[in-house]
């Protein structure tokens, strides 16, 4: 990566266990046995939307159209 980002470290119920605010370029971070997945965000999102440890996260797939297409991260 060429550029700071935002990480969130899941659990298997995508139960946010750990954060990483704007992780700089080509940085090594801990590990925990109880990740199962991340998530790499544009820096600055975690902040915007206020998350925190604890929080769960509900993926849902959409199909995006021209007349409904929203970008919520952005």
């Amino acid at each position: 990566m060429a550029f700071k980002i935002d990480v969130v470290g899941l659990d298997n119920d995508l139960r946010v266990i750990k954060l990483w605010r704007c992780l700089a370029p080509w940085r090594v971070t801990s590990v925990s046995l109880k990740m199962r997945s991340v998530v790499e965000l544009p820096c600055g999102v975690i902040s915007r939307l206020q998350m925190q440890l604890g929080d769960q996260l509900d993926i849902t797939a959409f199909c995006e159209s021209s007349s409904t297409a929203s970008n919520e991260i952005s």
